[in-house]
């Protein structure tokens, strides 16, 4: 089997799913790497993990403030 993940990239990962449990909020990985998982050929690379936090929108600003206190930062040149 393929590794698409590195250990960094799955480490941020689980800490993510941890904290998003905490808000009954599935993860779902998108995009390329998903892609990757799944087809071996896969004729474009990507270093960056694309993914979607099923969240109802009255918990948004507790995940924000949680991720914040957990160390994590949104970049200053990207809006999402």
């Amino acid at each position: 089997m393929k590794r698409v993940l590195s250990d960094d990239q799955i480490q941020d990962l689980l800490e993510l799913h941890a904290v998003a449990v905490r808000f009954n909020a599935p993860i779902v990985i998108i995009g390329a790497v998903a892609l990757a998982c799944f087809l071996d050929d896969l004729d474009r690379f990507t270093s960056d993990v694309d993914l979607v936090i099923a969240l109802d929108m009255s918990d948004f600003e507790g995940l924000t403030t949680t991720l914040t206190s957990e160390g994590w930062r949104q970049e200053e040149q990207r809006e999402h």
